[in-house]
């Protein structure tokens, strides 16, 4: 894969320097679209473009970052300012991996390897095939049902630990989910409908909670009994 960590957020999204608010946002889209879900790099990749469109979605942020490359060497790597950001990521990353927090590609991998094990642990291995369930059940179904289940676990975890990054993404975040519901709700067999359906309600919730008062929502996030944030 790329390595993200030496390319700046323009190069992170393919987008020219100048490229409008709406170039970016299409530019995310289609990255985060093209991210395989058992492509062993997902969770960087996904930091990589939430970092890059939050930066460069907000005019405020975008000014400061663009001064920050112009004053510094094409092989130099970027110091962000963003505080209260990187303050949110420290707050996970520190009591998950035992080591302080820097944005560098090995504090990624570190990471990556903390959330895969601790979601490995919990939800078992995800399934290498993507698998469709009929509407009749049958003889297997209840594996299908537990795998699709462990599936939409661990990429809902990802999704809210995402959102804890990145607020900016929160309402967009809303809009994937309902379409995976969609999804889920047309290929789903009835015993599984229920507890997928208790899943997405509670993402649904704690994503309004989080869009309505971050600071309070971090300081009690929990979700499927997960520890994610520490305080």
């Amino acid at each position: 894969m790329s390595s993200f960590e030496n390319q700046n957020h323009y190069q992170v999204l393919k987008v020219r320097k100048n490229a409008t608010h709406f170039e970016i946002y299409n530019a995310y889209m289609n990255s985060m679209a093209k991210v395989d879900p058992n492509d062993p790099y997902v969770f960087k990749k996904d930091l990589a473009f939430g970092l890059a469109y939050s930066t460069l979605s907000d005019p405020g942020l975008r000014e400061e970052y663009d001064r920050q490359l112009d004053g510094i060497s094409r092989n130099s790597r970027i110091s962000h300012s963003n505080r209260s950001l990187d303050n949110m990521r420290q707050t996970y990353y520190h009591p998950n991996t035992g080591s302080p927090y820097d944005y560098t590609g090995c504090d990624l991998d570190k990471l990556q390897l903390a959330l895969d094990h601790q979601l490995r642990q919990r939800y078992g291995e995800p399934s290498n095939a993507p698998q469709r369930i009929t509407d009749t059940p049958s003889e297997g179904d209840d594996d299908d049902n537990g795998r699709l289940l462990k599936r939409a676990a661990m990429f809902l975890i990802r999704w809210t630990v995402t959102v804890f990054f990145f607020k900016r993404m929160g309402r967009t975040a809303v809009s994937i989910l309902k379409f995976f519901w969609r999804f889920f709700e047309d290929t789903v067999v009835p015993p599984a409908k229920e507890a997928i359906s208790n899943i997405f309600d509670s993402s649904f919730t704690r994503t309004n909670q989080f869009l309505s008062s971050p600071s309070i929502f971090l300081r009690n996030a929990r979700i499927f009994d997960y520890d994610l944030v520490t305080l």
